[in-house]
Formats: structure tokens, sequence, C-alpha cells
């Protein structure tokens, strides 16, 4: 990526993030991750700033002055599709993850962030146009 600075990763402790926070670390890259947990693989990281926090119970304020001094977010959190919520699921995950992945994505602007990036998969999707899974 061009021009970045530090990557801000939300959601680090899970496959997505722990893959991410990896390969940009290879190629260089400072990053400063949040999460509930932190993976054992990142303990003495070298350019790994590894925060322990529910990111989505800070104020507006508070999320937006953890994200100011990078430049490139990946957001790599949220519920994860294999959680089963009562019906409807569609409810549940844009509650859960929708709603949240816009404020996320206004604080972010409002931080200066100049690149977004969205990690998942499409199970919510597939499992919604085919109600017997």
């Amino acid at each position: 990526m061009k021009n970045v600075r530090k990557i801000f990763i939300l959601g680090g402790a899970n496959l997505f993030g722990k893959t991410t926070i990896s390969h940009a670390l290879g190629l260089g890259y400072a990053v400063k991750a949040v999460d509930l947990i932190k993976p054992r693989e990142f303990e003495n990281t070298k350019n790994l700033e590894f925060i322990l926090a529910d990111f989505f119970a800070l104020s507006d304020g508070e999320a937006i002055s953890l994200m100011e001094d990078c430049d490139s977010f990946i957001y790599a959190g949220g519920v994860s599709d294999l959680t089963v919520p009562r019906k409807p699921a569609g409810k549940f995950f844009y509650e859960k993850n929708v709603l949240p992945t816009g404020r996320v994505a206004r604080l972010a602007k409002k931080a200066g962030i100049k690149n977004f990036l969205i990690l998942g998969d499409y199970r919510t999707e597939i499992g919604e146009k085919n109600e017997v899974l």
C-alpha cells in the first residue's frame, strides 16, 4: 500500500485479524490492533501496539483518539457468522455488525483515516437465502 505509515486493525485476535497483523508486520508496516484478548503469538512483537479494549464501548472521542496516529484501518471485528442467533438472523447481524461498522467508518474518517478495509465472509447471506441452513 502506498504512503501507509501505520495500520489500525480492529479485531486482532480472530483468524482474519491475526493473519492480517502478521502479514502487515511482515511487509514492514507499523500496526495498532484492538481486541478483547491478545493472542500469545504477539507478545513482545516489534512494531505492534496491541490494546486490550472493547472498542464499541468507547466514546466517539476515545475511539477517534486511538486511531489518530494511523492512516489505514482494517476492520476484522464484529460478531462471527458462526454465531447462531434467534430468528430473524438478519436483524441480529444488522444490529451487531452493520450498525457498528457504520459508526466505525464515520469515526475513522474523523480520525483522518485514508484507507478503510472490511474483512468478512458471506455465510450470513447464504444462511438467510437458504433457511434450511
